[in-house]
């Protein structure tokens, strides 16, 4: 079966898998720094490092990117210059959201990325099998946020990952096993920004060895990014529709315009949570969330940590000691 790879939240794995083929939401292990796109200019750690993951894979693997951000639509551009023989499509993702014309636009994105799709080798799905797909979907991640307190931090997110990249069939046995076992004194912490790599899952750890918890990981690989609950009526009714309203009017990214989607979700979540602190992590050159840390920090009336990852950041040695230093901080002031 053709795997067709992609990392934007805003292509759905469903509409992947109900065309016959199976969908991969990469998160590319490593950094950005070196590999075979090591000379690529106008990028960022993240983009650079799905470059080399897509690179690495079999020369007939196709990819899918958006148009999310400037980073993203650099890197589409390079892989079609670096990889010609390589089967790509490019999605247009509308920033704006609030108009019936924007959700139009993105439907009809959907539909031409279904004829690639066939042009991959799948075949269109009739409404009854993409409604079917869509249900085994949405019962997962039911699934996964039912388990999420059994599981630490980074469990979570771990599992998050794998069932994006290797599908909803890694979500069972994981959901099965999870129990309480975090600290229930630790400080509750959100991560918010952009995606994290997999060597960067460790700042999980690192906040819980500090003696906090990350409570919302509304990172764009993490929650945050996860679709709305399946409208099951309005499947039944016409589920191309629902898919479009699950994701395009559901997902709070932080490309949105206006962006109120996002700080009204981090508003939501964070009192719901009750995070007492917030972890802003980026990639170095991310335009994006670099632009949201001021509101970020205005919106919540939260103290705010500001991460940037280079691409020379393997792993989250560099920002140990500042997250140590933030996380002494909060728990003062809890006394």
């Amino acid at each position: 079966m053709t795997t067709v790879a992609y990392t934007c939240p805003f292509v759905p794995a469903e509409w992947i898998r109900a065309h016959g083929l199976k969908a991969s939401r990469i998160v590319p292990p490593g950094r950005g720094h070196g590999g075979l796109m090591e000379a690529t200019e106008g990028l960022c750690p993240f983009a650079r490092a799905l470059l080399n993951d897509l690179a690495g894979r079999h020369a007939a693997s196709p990819a899918v990117f958006t148009t999310v951000c400037d980073q993203m639509r650099r890197a589409a551009e390079v892989f079609a210059a670096r990889c010609p023989d390589r089967p790509c499509f490019v999605m247009n993702v509308p920033a704006t959201w609030q108009t019936p014309a924007a959700m139009g636009l993105y439907v009809d994105e959907l539909c031409r990325l279904g004829g690639f799709l066939v042009g991959l080798g799948g075949s269109a799905p009739t409404d009854e099998q993409l409604t079917e797909v869509m249900l085994d979907h949405d019962n997962a991640r039911r699934k996964l946020i039912a388990a999420r307190d059994g599981l630490t931090a980074r469990q979570y997110a771990e599992l998050l990952a794998d069932s994006g990249r290797c599908g909803i069939e890694a979500v069972g046995d994981a959901c099965r096993a999870a129990q309480a076992n975090h600290k229930t004194d630790a400080v509750p912490l959100a991560i918010v920004g952009g995606p994290l790599l997999g060597g960067h899952f460790e700042v999980f750890d690192i906040v819980e060895r500090f003696g906090g918890r990350i409570v919302l990981d509304a990172t764009a690989g993490g929650e945050l990014t996860s679709p709305a609950p399946l409208d099951r009526r309005r499947a039944a009714e016409n589920p191309l529709a629902a898919l479009a309203e699950a994701y395009f009017g559901a997902i709070p990214h932080a490309m949105r315009r206006p962006d109120s989607m996002l700080h009204d979700y981090l508003a939501r979540e964070l009192a719901a949570r009750g995070a007492r602190g917030v972890l802003l992590h980026r990639q170095l050159w991310c335009d994006l969330w670099h632009g949201q840390l001021p509101r970020v920090r205005q919106r919540t009336a939260l103290p705010v940590l500001d991460i940037d990852v280079a691409d020379e950041d393997a792993d989250f040695g560099r920002q140990a000691g500042r997250i140590q230093a933030f996380m002494e901080m909060l728990v003062g002031e809890g006394r």
